[in-house]
């Protein structure tokens, strides 16, 4: 019950499609980028980025372009989660990764913790997510 009173502002945000076994290979064929949210329930920063980064309108367009997709780390019962947290090497979440449109890492775009909105679209413009004419999305930040 608690749980998903928790999750309820997703709808208000980003929309996320739950993590299943060949989704990254679809986005791959179509040359599709991705972006990965890897969170766990119980986790503050988590719930704190989706609340205020994934709630931001300038956050919210600059993934217009990107498959979104959440994994669920809550328990670690599910052996296709385990192996894409191993592929990653994720250690801890939130973790958010973004994958190119040939489904490489963009390991400089890689978010450890809690960054708000402003920051967050800050790292896409300085990797190149965020092309430099979108200027408007950090004055939304």
């Amino acid at each position: 019950m608690i749980a998903s009173w928790m999750w309820t502002y997703v709808d208000r945000g980003v929309v996320w499609e739950d993590y299943r076994q060949g989704v990254l290979d679809e986005s791959r064929e179509i040359g599709e980028p991705v972006v990965i949210d890897f969170y766990a329930d119980w986790c503050i920063p988590c719930h704190d980025l989706h609340k205020s980064t994934f709630t931001n309108p300038g956050v919210i367009r600059a993934l217009e372009r990107f498959r979104k997709v959440r994994v669920d780390a809550t328990r670690l019962d599910n052996e296709d989660t385990k192996n894409l947290i191993r592929l990653f090497g994720v250690y801890g979440v939130p973790t958010v990764i973004f994958l190119d449109e040939a489904g490489r890492e963009v390991e400089e775009m890689r978010v450890s913790g809690f960054v708000g909105p402003k920051e967050f679209l800050g790292m896409m413009r300085e990797t190149g997510l965020l092309p430099s004419s979108d200027s408007e999305m950090l004055t939304n930040a």
